[in-house]
């Protein structure tokens, strides 16, 4: 399927290190369960109401009410927090970004009791505008270095864009951005999913924010338009593209190209960080510094002037004149930066003094004023309801549509895996949703006829892979009794073969629950075949509870080992990451060891009539 022209988003990360008074590290767990606000686990999609702080506990990524997100990252020193914005649509401007990043950073405020709060490192992210003539430019791949490797492989166009930024503008961005004098520099980095990620010493100002990620996101747009505009003019673009040093045809198009540009060893994972010196002497210097290029040496302020001037048409396009005149005031020196060389800046601590001063308003008053963000409520939809049954089976139309959500959430989009079950074939798609789309989908969701629904999702589909139906069940609970499912279920048992699932099984007291382990081990069971299937599984899909909201149990196809050392493919009742109550029991249960010995049935109505 050929890609689409997209609503594009910004957001930013910023990381804190949070110490107690005897210098220990604070965990993000601790201190969302001192909270009353709500919280939701990425992880594995269960809302969080009464958070418990586990002292023991890494943690994951937490969903803040509004769409942002806190979470753990290491460093050399010990535990960092992570504090991302909401996805922020570019439309919206900068201003809309700024604002969250402050909400963000008077969350964290918010949970703090006492804590010192050290600003560590901002990082401003960007979806690239890569669609060009049918094409998404971040397919193509390029070598970008590592700091475990040599080079990996990332998108080019990302990769691209950083090499042409670091030999131009990059002693702009440190003069725009570096308000104090940090232990590394900037770092330039193709991410996937469409990205761009620029990577920066804390930056605490929102002023400076604001006039340093309008720079930026004007420089990128500005670049991304020159490459196309060049790929326009070739007929077999493609191989002009591919080509490892297209960069340098871009940068000739530049009015100043800085000298002796060096990369070393990314800080992180990859990228693009300069070992010329070039940052070092902005830092040092300010606007005094002097930035040799292939023309001469200019001054920093100059050539700051010169690219602001270049990017004019983007700039205007981006932002009010009141942004711009901000821009142009740190550009003539009315607004100074603090470049500090002794210690770390008093600028650098988060406290609610910040939030007071850079809003006006008290903490709480400030987050009061903030309601649930739009996209957030788009990620709660699908994490109040992962799961659900789109058309159960009937007699007159016997077919099942199933929809489940992964445990990932991208950057951009939301992945949907759909199962559609019909007498002979299963079919799953893959679902692939823009996030200013999912509003769509979810009016067809709710409002389509099953016989409409799958045309009118057609444009999200990215893959579908269809396999016979293999009208089989693989039990290892209540349901492994032939006889007691012919008494119960008023049910006629075909066939029956002792057979092994891949994972582990839990002991939740009046059944048992399958968790997905491939690497782990093998649960014993039975896979059974019966002369109507159809009928069959709808009655154990009730039984199990398939049809509840967010179930204990899905229905879903997976391999299964037979006792004669065979592999088959058969339906099997799983548990379900995505459910509380799996979560929360997975806690206690014991393992099952061997095959399940329990005889009674579940507490559930059993449906010995016809359905």
């Amino acid at each position: 399927m050929p890609p689409s022209k997209e609503q594009r988003y910004a957001g930013v990360e910023d990381e804190f290190r949070v110490t107690t008074a005897d210098e220990c590290f604070v965990t993000i767990d601790e201190l969302v369960s001192r909270s009353r606000r709500f919280f939701f686990n990425e992880a594995v999609h269960v809302p969080i109401f009464e958070p418990v702080h586990e002292s023991d506990s890494v943690g994951g990524r937490i969903w803040t009410w509004y769409g942002g997100a806190f979470s753990h990252d290491y460093d050399s020193r010990g535990t960092l927090i992570e504090a991302t914005t909401p996805l922020t649509p570019i439309n919206k401007g900068i201003e809309a970004l700024v604002d969250n990043v402050l909400t963000q950073r008077a969350q964290l405020i918010g949970l703090a009791r006492g804590e010192d709060i050290l600003g560590n490192s901002t990082h401003l992210n960007l979806l690239l505008d890569s669609f060009f003539e049918g094409t998404d430019l971040c397919e193509f791949k390029a070598c970008i270095p590592s700091n475990s490797f040599a080079f990996v492989k990332a998108q080019k166009l990302g990769a691209d864009v950083a090499l042409i930024a670091t030999h131009t503008i990059s002693p702009v961005i440190a003069y725009l951005l570096f308000n104090h004098k940090p232990a590394k520099g900037a770092l330039y980095r193709p991410r996937r999913n469409r990205r761009i990620e620029l990577c920066l010493p804390y930056v605490p100002e929102p002023n400076q924010m604001r006039a340093g990620f309008l720079f930026w996101f004007a420089a990128v747009d500005y670049i991304t338009d020159l490459i196309k505009a060049d790929l326009r003019e070739h007929k077999n673009w493609v191989e002009r593209y591919q080509h490892p040093d297209y960069y340098k045809i871009i940068l000739t198009k530049f009015p100043f190209i800085i000298s002796d540009i060096k990369f070393k060893r990314p800080s992180y994972y990859l990228g693009y960080q300069i070992d010329s010196g070039q940052e070092e002497n902005v830092r040092e210097n300010g606007s005094k510094a002097m930035v040799n290029t292939e023309k001469g040496v200019l001054n920093i302020v100059d050539l700051a002037k010169a690219y602001t001037e270049l990017f004019s048409e983007k700039l205007s396009s981006k932002a009010t004149r009141k942004q711009i005149a901000l821009l142009e005031d740190f550009l003539n020196g009315k607004r100074v930066l603090n470049v500090d060389k002794k210690g770390i800046p008093e600028s650098l601590y988060l406290h609610p003094s910040y939030i007071e001063k850079n809003t006006g308003k008290t903490v709480r008053g400030y987050l009061n004023e903030h309601k649930m963000d739009k996209l957030a409520s788009i990620h709660l939809k699908f994490f109040q309801s992962p799961f659900r049954v789109i058309k159960p089976y009937s007699r007159t139309s016997p077919q099942r549509i199933v929809r489940n959500l992964p445990k990932e959430l991208d950057w951009d989009f939301i992945n949907l895996e759909l199962a559609e079950e019909n007498e002979n074939v299963v079919r799953r798609y893959l679902l692939e949703i823009p996030l200013h789309q999912v509003e769509q989908y979810l009016k067809i969701e709710e409002s389509s006829a099953p016989s409409a629904f799958l045309n009118k999702i057609k444009r999200w589909v990215k893959s579908i892979t269809e396999i016979s139906n293999p009208r089989s069940l693989f039990a290892y609970g209540t349901l492994m009794n032939p006889e007691r499912d012919s008494q119960s279920f008023g049910i006629t048992v075909t066939s029956v073969q002792k057979g092994y699932a891949y994972g582990e099984a839990y002991d939740f007291g009046e059944y048992p629950l399958l968790i997905e382990n491939y690497g782990a081990s093998v649960v014993p069971g039975v896979v059974l075949s019966f002369s109507d299937f159809e009928q069959v599984t709808d009655k154990f899909d009730r039984y199990e509870g398939c049809y509840d909201p967010n179930p204990v149990f899905i229905r879903a196809l997976r391999q299964v080992r037979l006792d004669n050392f065979e592999d088959t493919t058969s339906w099997i009742y799983i548990g379900n990451w995505n459910s509380s109550l799996v979560k929360e029991k997975l806690k206690t249960a014991p393992r099952v060891q061997g095959i399940w010995t329990k005889t009674t049935m579940r507490s559930r109505q059993v449906l010995s009539q016809k359905a």
